[in-house]
């Protein structure tokens, strides 16, 4: 079998961006250095980005519009990342200011922020009064700067003249105000100016009075500026939605059998209203699920289905028909995420002895074994589930942990509700790989053995049907296993013919528990349960290396321990105990001395003085048990009862009970056909094999056995020489105000 497995978003185009650290001073790319050694440096080719702190952050090379090949000014942005390559790349946020490090040279002197490191130089060599800082990338990229160090500073822009220019500097004068910074913002008049005019162009203009206008700019004032600040926000909002997109297509897949979105981090199946809903915020009110299904990057995550196989690579799955046994062609999204747990040999005996002591040796192999299977054969379903009962407190959450460590826990639920996993809309089973039904008891319940039932198709069924409201019903693959903890010894309802539990029942007491824990074994299993553990590699490596005797044993029936009968016998219905009891004491319905009376014989004296028989004068019924029992007459017995109808029954527990107790006729059928005298038929079930003049009832003709059945059943008046039977059943006798229940009584 070979599946063709494709890289989740495989084909995203996503920009993996380095990350950068500052350099010292004087550390230069090569592009800088042959600069500063082969040209003027006053001409300032070149531009260095030192922060506050006086450590580099970066340079940027400047191209004059003369000498680029476009004809358009160039500017290269060099950094250091943390591998110490420089880089043609500037840092993509928290930028410091150009020139920022004199702001802690001269913490009094107001702040010039004029756009372009070219017009901060100048200012700096002719405008003294003033700090001159600038930031990196040009008018588009105000946001990518920090512009902390300007706290409580008197800061004053000077915007180039046109529309850009202007935009930018409102711009950092809504970053300053936002994120309280400072208030303390005045803004330079540049309307009279030439158009595009910057400090830097003051030497072609010596008519301008630069300093004069500096002096008359006016205090900020956002009312003013508000078309740039509207402008501003929506850039902004632009800006936030296509991060958030970006980061959504990360988290969520798109299943388009049930029209949902999967999410990835906490495997939660979600409609479009709920991620739309829980996401206005960081989606500025637009629709995600729109968005993201529109976008060409987000067609990789979409999926036909999901499923979690611990022996299939995490991601995007696409599968051929035929290719996997239990998985139909489609393209699914595996959930698995392998456990970063590193197999190493180590001491672990003391747990494992542990545990070894509070299950019992023989049920221990097994619970080692199962754990075993699941580590060597990732993503192969057991067919059966071990069921450990013990008092609160005897160790059962601690080996959940355990398994759940080593299993990956975000593939794991150690804390699954009966009610949860039932539920017709509930998805809590997706995205599992392991999972205990925790706390289980269903004995207080009359509905037991359904709820029971209820439980197998989660054990041992390759698929699991998921239900949304107002969505369709899919069936997704499930590979998933499970064990149950309970407290209650008769927390299920299991037949002897039961076949998908594993039961243990831990016998120690709390008071021996307890002893043991304290005397350091706890300790142990909580050190492998920290996170990082060496523990907890070792009890991997010992999973791992454990021999599975008889892996096909995973795929059959659970082995039946002595718990299980136990367990089999706890949760019979307390109406075939009453039954039982009956039985074994030899009382009604039940009783049987071993004769049988189906006649009243007719004799004629003859004259010799003996009696000749010349056939019955008439039929009486013998009340014993017949042997055989008819479900829907027992059931009549127990209505009609005065102590049997005490108890709950049911028409379905009285059948079960007679199969339980029943004899499969010499056909391999549980029931037979049997002729009343008066012609009807009915099924019974062999109980009791009784031999009957000669022979056993499992020998016997529908007919023999239909007479014999009747008149050990029912009370009898008479059966005149024509044949014809007048018979009063046994419940009109039961309805006599009378009556009283006799020790001997018929059935």
């Amino acid at each position: 079998m070979s599946i063709n497995y494709s890289d989740y978003k495989k084909n995203l185009k996503e920009k993996k961006l380095p990350k950068f650290k500052s350099a010292a001073i004087g550390e230069q790319p090569p592009e800088i250095a042959n600069l500063s050694q082969f040209t003027d440096t006053a001409n300032r080719d070149y531009f260095t980005y030192i922060n506050y702190h006086g450590s580099v952050n970066g340079y940027v090379r400047r191209k004059e519009a003369h000498d680029t090949k476009d004809g358009k000014k160039l500017f290269v942005p060099f950094s250091i990342n943390e591998d110490g390559e420089w880089m043609k790349l500037a840092w993509s946020r928290n930028r410091c200011l150009f020139n920022e490090s004199e702001l802690k040279k001269f913490p009094d002197k107001p702040v010039l922020i004029s756009e372009g490191e070219k017009a901060a130089v100048y200012g700096e060599k002719n405008l003294e009064d003033y700090v001159h800082v600038s930031w990196q990338g040009g008018s588009k990229a105000v946001d990518k700067t920090n512009f902390q160090h300007l706290k409580d500073r008197e800061v004053i822009l000077f915007p180039d003249n046109d529309e850009s220019g202007i935009r930018a500097m409102s711009h950092v004068a809504k970053i300053l105000i936002d994120n309280e910074i400072t208030y303390n913002i005045k803004i330079v008049d540049v309307e009279n100016l030439p158009d595009g005019f910057d400090i830097a162009d003051a030497p072609k203009h010596q008519e301008i009075n630069i300093q004069g206008i500096i002096k008359k700019a006016d205090e900020f004032d956002p009312d003013k500026y508000l078309k740039q600040w509207e402008a501003i926000t929506k850039s902004e909002n632009k800006k936030s939605i296509e991060t958030a997109i970006e980061k959504f297509i990360k988290e969520y897949i798109y299943i388009r059998s049930v029209m949902s979105f999967y999410e990835l981090d906490n495997k939660e199946l979600l409609k479009k209203e709920q991620i739309n809903d829980w996401n206005l915020g960081a989606m500025k009110g637009k629709n995600l699920s729109t968005s993201l299904l529109e976008h060409k990057d987000f067609e990789d995550n979409k999926v036909h289905s999901v499923f979690t196989h611990a022996g299939m690579k995490t991601g995007i799955v696409k599968v051929k028909q035929g290719e996997h046994e239990a998985i139909n062609q489609g393209i699914y999204y595996n959930t698995y995420y392998p456990s970063n747990i590193i197999a190493a040999p180590g001491e672990v005996s003391e747990i494992l002895e542990f545990y070894k002591w509070l299950l019992g040796e023989k049920n221990w192999y097994w619970i080692e074994q199962y754990i075993a299977f699941m580590v060597q054969h990732p993503g192969k379903k057991v067919r059966w589930a071990p069921v450990i009962t013990s008092p609160e407190g005897g160790g059962k959450g601690l080996l959940a942990s355990l398994i759940s460590s080593l299993l990956g826990h975000h593939n794991c639920n150690t804390q699954l509700q009966y009610d949860q996993m039932v539920n017709q809309f509930s998805n809590i089973l997706m995205g599992l790989q392991f999972g205990i039904i925790n706390e289980l008891d269903l004995s207080s319940r009359k509905n037991i053995k359904q709820l029971t039932n209820a439980l197998k198709k989660f054990i041992t069924d390759d698929t699991l049907t998921i239900e949304l409201k107002g969505r369709p019903q899919i069936k997704i693959p499930f590979f998933a296993n499970f064990m149950i903890f309970s407290n209650d010894e008769d927390c299920l309802f299991l037949t002897k013919e039961a076949r998908r539990y594993l039961v243990i029942a831990v016998k120690k007491t709390q008071d021996e528990i307890n002893e043991k824990f304290d005397s350091g074994t706890k300790d142990k299993i909580l050190d492998a349960l920290e996170f990082g553990s060496k523990e907890i590699g070792h009890l991997l490596h010992h999973f791992k290396n454990i021999k599975i005797e008889d892996p096909k044993a995973f795929q059959r029936n659970a082995p039946k321990t002595e718990d299980f009968f136990e367990l089999v016998e706890k949760g019979r219905p307390d109406i075939h105990k009453i039954l039982d009891e009956r039985m074994e004491n030899n009382q009604a319905p039940f009783f049987n001395d071993g004769e049988w009376i189906q006649e009243v014989k007719k004799y004629k004296n003859k004259i010799d003085g003996t009696n000749e028989y010349v056939g019955p004068e008439y039929f009486q019924t013998r009340t014993v048990f017949s042997g055989m029992l008819v479900a829907q007459d027992l059931y009549e017995y127990v209505r009609l009862d005065p102590l049997l109808n005490r108890e709950y029954f049911t028409r379905d527990l009285i059948i079960n009970y007679c199969k339980e107790k029943s004899i499969p006729w010499p056909t391999g059928h549980p029931t037979k056909q049997i002729k009343l005298p008066q012609g009807s038929f009915s099924r019974a079930y062999l109980i009791k094999d009784y031999e009957v003049k000669g022979s056993k009832l499992s020998t016997k003709t529908e007919s023999e056995l239909g007479w014999h059945y009747y008149f050990h059943t029912f009370d009898k008046k008479r059966l005149d020489q024509e044949g014809k039977l007048d018979h009063v059943r046994r419940e009109n006798k039961l309805k006599m105000t009378n009556y009283v229940e006799e020790d001997r009584d018929i059935f």
